[in-house]
């Protein structure tokens, strides 16, 4: 049998469940999956991320604190500037 209340409150709950579906889990990287990911050496990621090294990279993510001495990396940032840097190498 039909029930309109039921049958609203269905799709209110299949609303939510898509927009929880849709949220992206949040994962930190620390450096040594960075270096994996990248295919890069520490030392190229330290110089990135140095202003004062002449191999600095504004466009790299920055670090995100995670303790007064641990650091790591977004996924989804690492993820966006390694697809605009392939991005960049195709356009010549």
């Amino acid at each position: 049998m039909f029930n309109h209340a039921t049958a609203a409150s269905e799709q209110v709950h299949a609303g939510h469940h898509k927009e929880q579906a849709t949220v992206q889990p949040v994962r930190i990287l620390r450096l040594r999956d960075v270096v994996r990911k990248t295919g890069m050496a520490r030392s190229t990621l330290y110089d990135w991320l140095n202003p004062k090294s002449s191999r600095y990279d504004p466009t790299f993510p920055k670090q995100v604190m995670l303790g007064r001495q641990s650091v790591g990396w977004l996924e989804s940032e690492v993820d966006m500037w390694l697809q605009r840097r392939i991005a960049d190498s195709r356009r010549g």
